[in-house]
């Protein structure tokens, strides 16, 4: 029994001694793993302001051009489409396009190729969901017109466009979605009259 009560006080030393370091290790565990949930919430939260914030797009679409030149043709056409974020609610764009195909001005012997180019700048809203991003803008610039030469009736001219967007964004991940769009085009042609197209293209955008 005497030496019962020294061996009780130096147990509870070594035990008072172990606590500390026990609780110091659990305590830099659970830091450690606070520090890679903090560093997964980084991640999630630079990926999104990739996607909402100020990141630039690239669009390549390829589609149809329902061209009011010649009836109701619809003429092969790409666009590319540059955009970047003013807001969360607002994207400005640059677009450039080409369509090819064949105007018939008189008989099914009169056929005449035909390139069209418009240069645009415009602006958009769009509403800013997770992973889907429905907009609708406005775009003006220069529409060029280039028949073949030597045709009868061909022309070659460069006038005004106004052009109104509707489209939807569909995100795959930070960088990359896929993009769908109606753009309701008036060309503007020499003899006063204005041509009524509707473009309609699929393709990538791809955020940088």
């Amino acid at each position: 029994m005497r030496h019962a009560r020294p061996l009780a006080v130096l147990s509870a030393l070594l035990l008072a001694g172990a606590l500390p370091a026990t609780a110091e290790a659990q305590f830099r565990r659970r830091c450690r793993s606070c520090e890679r949930d903090r560093d997964r919430v980084h991640v999630i939260v630079r990926d999104q302001d990739r996607w909402y914030g100020g990141g630039r797009q690239l669009s390549l679409m390829v589609g149809v051009l329902d061209s009011d030149f010649d009836g109701d043709e619809n003429f092969p056409m790409a666009a590319l489409r540059a955009d970047w974020r003013l807001s969360r609610w607002v994207r400005s764009e640059v677009d450039a396009t080409y369509a090819v195909g064949e105007l018939d001005f008189a008989s099914p012997t009169a056929d005449v190729n035909t390139s069209l180019f418009t240069a645009t700048v415009g602006i958009q809203g769009e509403l800013p969901l997770p992973f889907v991003r429905p907009y609708a803008g406005v775009a003006a610039g220069l529409f060029g017109r280039f028949d073949e030469e030597g045709a009868a009736g061909a022309q070659r001219f460069v006038r005004t466009t106004t052009a109104f967007p509707v489209g939807l964004r569909v995100r795959f991940s930070p960088r990359l979605a896929l993009r769908g769009e109606v753009r309701f085009r008036f060309d503007a042609d020499p003899s006063g009259a204005t041509a009524a197209n509707v473009e309609q293209t699929v393709g990538l955008s791809f955020t940088f």
